[in-house]
């Protein structure tokens, strides 16, 4: 289950790698275009939270850091709206 959803992960990030080169060269329509961006980074910002930072949270060292984390996509979110 791990290896599937670290595939996951790079298939997205591959996704989002390519919309970003699409809007660089100006292929498309730009509108479109940044709704598929937020799309694959909504989807990525909920599976790092429910993965790796809830896992993380576990960790004395790392639970400040992973705290900061949560924040930072929290503000992400609410700039979506």
């Amino acid at each position: 289950m791990a290896n599937q959803f670290i595939s996951q992960i790079k298939k997205e990030r591959r996704e989002v790698l390519s919309i970003l080169d699409r809007l660089t060269e100006g292929d498309g329509d730009k509108g479109e275009l940044f709704a598929k961006l937020k799309e694959q980074l909504l989807f990525h910002l909920k599976a790092e939270e429910k993965v790796f930072y809830m896992a993380l949270m576990h960790s004395q060292v790392a639970r400040e850091e992973t705290l900061e984390a949560f924040e930072e996509h929290h503000i992400t979110e609410d700039s979506r709206k």
